[in-house]
């Protein structure tokens, strides 16, 4: 997922609190407290906003991230 709350332009959301809405785990903004799906970067009080997203796996022992984001590689 993306570091940078698209509201408050600033690279904190690594930095939001964790927790789930309904069932869907979510990561709320430190700024201004919107609220982002962990499952595919949307947020849940603009849904025209959302994070990019990204592709993980673990191989041998170590974490891989995809460079291009998943909506990036679904639109190609």
């Amino acid at each position: 997922m993306g570091n940078i709350d698209p509201f408050g332009r600033a690279a904190v959301m690594s930095r939001g609190l964790v927790g789930d809405r309904a069932g869907e785990p979510i990561v709320v903004s430190p700024l201004l407290k919107q609220v982002f799906s962990l499952v595919d970067g949307r947020c849940l009080d603009d849904e025209s906003v959302r994070l990019p997203v990204y592709d993980v796996r673990v191989w041998a022992g170590m974490v891989q991230v995809h460079s291009t984001s998943a909506a990036a590689a679904d639109s190609a």
